[in-house]
């Protein structure tokens, strides 16, 4: 037979009677009175009278023992004894399970600090790097990202110190900017600046050697010039191996791809902000949608292809609509729907009239400084510009800087 103890909380004869019977157990281990039975008796509500009994007495279970502290289980409720047979055995009490798992917390708490004084010795070592890098010798893919972030900060022109490369505006997505930092830091032009902190460093890192991080939790600085000049002079520096290598073959490489990576991930981003608007899912971006991406601003412009992407969305989101169509089916139309637009566009001649941030202020950095700085075209170039066109302008700079005769190639 179950042995169930009571602990009175009250002198109040009624009070006890209701919560002895409330407890009372036959010897074939059945409830003496029914829950309605008392209900009945006492016209009270079941609430009503789960709360007076337990107000009344506490109920303990002494023949059910925490097995570390020895303590008898607390009845709470009727259902507690029948349907918990295995607490017989491996019963523990509330205040030994919260001991344990306050001690579990403790140990977490140690281990991670130790952990975080490990990074932290990494950090250091990898905030005090000073080793100088030659800026006259910078690839010029590297050399445009590094004047535009120049361009963009203040304090790197004064310190170095440049910040989170996200907040700069550079470019429309973090993603972008993520890629751009770690190359940049892989070339040892960019390193961890001062106000760094820990949790920029993954768990996975070893040593200053061999390290893991997260490339937009970095305070970012440039690297210290070979010659000790300031950052002031870095710029002109940097500065100087634009203007020399324009027209080059590296020139024309570098272009190409920061215009084709600024321009995929803008309309990346331009359609992701046009499907959120209309509540849809995010999307994870595969082949065809890269291969749609490609086939649109090899053939307009960003500004035009962000009308077709603006289109497309509203259709998708029209679409997802139907009946027979759910959101993520009609998210997959749109590599297709981007292609379609493209040729319908080009077939039926349309006038499309493109879509423009602010030039100075919000659209992509990188952006600004090709058109403006590099190709000398302008916003009135961003406009214009797409794949084909740009091939265009860049064969024309290479031949402006190159003159060709038979057989030969002589350089201005």
């Amino acid at each position: 037979m179950t042995d169930v103890f009571l602990e009175y909380h009250t002198d109040d004869p009624e009070l006890v009677k209701l919560a002895e019977d409330f407890w009372q157990l036959t010897p074939e281990n059945f409830w003496q009175y029914s829950v309605k039975e008392l209900l009945s008796r006492t016209g009270k509500r079941r609430q009503e009278l789960m709360g007076t009994v337990h107000a009344a007495a506490l109920a303990v279970c002494r023949n059910i023992r925490c097995v570390e502290c020895n303590s008898p289980f607390i009845v709470r409720t009727r259902t507690d004894l029948p349907t918990k047979p295995w607490l017989y055995s491996t019963y523990r009490c509330l205040t030994c399970i919260q001991a344990e798992l306050a001690e579990e917390r403790r140990r977490e708490a140690e281990k991670e600090a130790i952990e975080n004084q490990r990074l932290m010795a990494v950090l250091e070592v990898l905030k005090s790097n000073q080793d100088p890098y030659d800026y006259r010798l910078i690839p010029y893919y590297d050399a445009i990202v590094a004047c535009s972030v120049m361009i963009q900060s203040e304090s790197a022109c004064e310190s170095g110190d440049i910040g989170r490369l996200n907040q700069l505006g550079l470019c429309a997505s973090d993603g972008l900017a993520r890629r751009l930092a770690a190359q940049l830091h892989s070339r040892r032009i960019f390193r961890f600046g001062e106000s760094t902190g820990v949790e920029a460093l993954s768990s996975n890192s070893k040593d200053a050697s061999d390290y893991q991080y997260w490339a937009l939790m970095v305070d970012w600085r440039f690297a210290p010039s070979v010659d000790q000049s300031s950052f002031g002079n870095v710029l002109r520096q940097l500065n100087a191996v634009i203007e020399n290598s324009k027209g080059t073959d590296e020139f024309v490489q570098a272009v190409r791809q920061i215009w084709w990576e600024t321009s995929r991930d803008a309309i990346e981003q331009h359609l992701r902000l046009q499907l959120r608007q209309y509540g849809m899912p995010e999307f994870s971006v595969g082949e065809k949608f890269k291969e749609s991406f490609d086939y649109l601003l090899e053939r307009f412009s960003v500004p035009k292809a962000r009308y077709i992407i603006y289109r497309v969305a509203k259709n998708a989101a029209a679409l997802s609509t139907r009946v027979d169509f759910n959101r993520p089916r009609a998210i997959n139309t749109i590599p297709g729907a981007i292609i379609r637009d493209c040729d319908r566009a080009i077939a039926d001649n349309w006038n499309i009239n493109g879509y423009t941030y602010k030039w100075d202020t919000e659209e992509p950095q990188l952006f600004t400084f090709i058109f403006d700085r590099l190709l000398r075209t302008g916003i009135a170039g961003f406009r214009l510009t797409s794949g084909v066109l740009l091939e265009q302008v860049l064969k024309q700079q290479w031949e402006e800087r190159y003159m060709f005769a038979p057989g030969s190639e002589t350089v201005q």
